[in-house]
């Protein structure tokens, strides 16, 4: 065919429509490449930022590595240089892990003691005890327990185990119980101590109370022979010698009587624990009324006047509380102000599972320099004696109130009065 010849319509319109292809081809594969381009770069974008985090990561990371050595070998440092023992006791009771220190009271290297009963190292008698304590500790609930540990060729070592339970998961190990073991050799060794000595004082007190008791009735007996043959010298030779044989013999009388009234209260005094009833519920309203019946002529002569508020129950020796009562408001009627009409209240107060009690007058009062042996035996609070007295009964108190468990001690204005106060235990009545 001859290349001149015009082509037909419907030819140009093939290769038209074949060219139009090609370039929507093209123009397709340019689009996919720019956007696949695009997306590529995006991409590298995205890794480069995914780089970026995961260099933060790893720096995190890293330091938390760091952190968790340091605290492995801070915890590791504690558990090795505790001054205490601490062992890791397993359900049978076999040693997992044993710090130095527990290793020692062992007398054991740490190594040798991994897998061996802890049962081997204590004292047959106290075995059945721990294995109820470890039993204990492995249903959920801690405590201690006191036994004594025997090492090989070590003298036996009195201990406390405190315990609690260390729950494991991780190791595969399971639940362990965690044990402190603290050595009480040196307590034991002061409380046996303090025991015999208790025991020696215990046992002097009761011989000194015995000698005073002896000595005070045995001398009774004699010293009342001396005052009546000085009573039958001033009856006999009143008069009949010069006046200082009088006088001597006035001193002599009057010596005999004063000693004569120390030995009673001595006596007295020996009595409150020598002789004395077991303490029981006690209306110490009603002991109160005996203590005023017995200074009724007391009360009357000094026109005193006395209140008294509700009087509790309390645990304690009916007389010796009688006694206690007499004693204080003795002193009251005794210390009062010549000038003043004597008041005396006695008042009572709860406190926790004891009854406070108050004694207050508005007699001289008492120095406060002589608070301190106002309790002491033979002190006075008149040492000049104008006021009758031994000097005993505030020790008396003292030594009655102590017996019973309480305190007693006394606040004063001197002028203006004095409150005695103690404490006694509470009881239902």
């Amino acid at each position: 065919m001859d290349a001149s010849v015009p082509k037909s319509r419907q030819e140009l319109q093939a290769e038209l429509a074949c060219l139009k292809a090609r370039l929507r081809e093209y123009e397709a594969k340019e689009r996919v490449e720019r956007e696949t381009g695009d997306a590529f770069l995006r991409t590298l974008s995205g890794i480069d930022h995914c780089q970026d985090r995961l260099k933060a990561k790893d720096s995190e990371l890293c330091e938390a590595q760091r952190c968790l050595e340091l605290a492995l070998w801070r915890y590791a440092s504690l558990f090795n240089n505790s001054p205490i023992g601490y062992l890791l006791i397993d359900e049978k009771g076999f040693l997992r892990e044993v710090n130095a220190k527990g290793a020692a009271l062992l007398s054991s290297p740490p190594e040798p003691l991994h897998g061996m009963p802890l049962e081997a190292f204590i004292e047959p008698e106290f075995r059945p005890g721990f294995g109820r304590h470890l039993s204990q500790i492995f249903q959920g609930f801690g405590g201690q327990i006191e036994l004594t540990l025997k090492a090989p060729d070590t003298l036996p070592m009195p201990v406390i185990l405190q315990s609690s339970l260390m729950e494991d998961a991780r190791s595969g190990l399971g639940p362990m119980c965690l044990s402190a073991v603290l050595d009480i050799s040196s307590r034991k060794e002061a409380e046996r101590i303090l025991a015999l000595r208790t025991e020696e004082l215990a046992r002097s007190n009761e011989d000194l109370e015995r000698f005073a008791y002896v000595i005070s009735h045995d001398l009774q007996e004699p010293l009342r022979n001396i005052g009546n043959y000085v009573q039958m010298l001033a009856r006999r030779y009143k008069g009949r010698l010069d006046d200082d044989a009088d006088t001597f013999i006035g001193f002599v009388t009057d010596g005999v009587a004063r000693l004569s009234s120390m030995i009673r209260d001595l006596l007295s005094f020996s009595r409150i624990t020598t002789q004395c009833q077991a303490p029981e519920p006690v209306d110490s309203g009603a002991a109160l009324l005996d203590a005023l019946a017995n200074l009724e002529s007391a009360i009357q002569e000094s026109s005193a006047e006395i209140c008294i508020e509700t009087m509790p129950g309390v645990i304690a020796d009916r007389m010796q509380l009688v006694s206690l009562f007499q004693n204080l408001l003795g002193n009251a009627l005794k210390y009062r102000t010549p000038a003043k009409k004597p008041m005396i209240r006695i008042a009572t107060r709860r406190v926790g599972k004891r009854w406070l009690f108050s004694i207050t007058d508005n007699g001289v009062g008492i120095e406060h320099h002589q608070f301190e042996r106002l309790f002491t035996l033979f002190q006075r609070i008149d040492p000049h004696g104008h006021v009758p007295g031994s000097g005993i009964g505030l020790a008396v108190c003292k030594r009655i109130v102590e017996r019973h468990g309480g305190e007693i001690w006394v606040e004063s204005t001197p002028g203006q009065g004095s409150a005695f106060y103690f404490t006694l235990e509470a009881a239902q009545i």
